[in-house]
């Protein structure tokens, strides 16, 4: 009977998370710049794999990152996840985190939203 009850606690708490084609160009940029630029494909790679591994996270706790604030552009709460010198912005509506940016830690990046 717990098991039950734990797995569908655990169902009941994953959010499905989709990724906006910004992010996925953004992505690319910097495992590009990282990559071919910089001359450190392996480094690229890494972080690439650490991003990626850090959103699919995502799934059971996205409320658990620093929420930013509210956004005329974009539909609901904007967080943050911090991932190394990079920020990953999401929003999440009821069971959904969409993944809509990604910027150098440096940059200003509230003046993109």
């Amino acid at each position: 009977m717990l098991k039950n009850f734990l797995e569908s606690l655990k169902r009941s708490m994953e959010y499905h998370i989709q990724i906006a084609d910004e992010f996925k160009e953004e992505m690319s940029e910097i495992y590009e710049y990282i990559s071919f630029n910089l001359k450190e494909p392996e480094i690229a790679d890494k972080l690439e794999y650490l991003v990626y591994k850090r959103i699919e996270d995502l799934y059971m706790f996205p409320r658990s990152f620093m929420k930013m604030y509210k956004s005329k552009k974009i539909k609901g709460d904007i967080h943050r996840l911090a991932i190394k010198n990079y920020i990953v912005l999401y929003t999440i509506n009821k069971k959904e985190v969409f993944i809509i940016h990604i910027f150098n830690q440096r940059m200003n990046y509230l003046n993109y939203l």
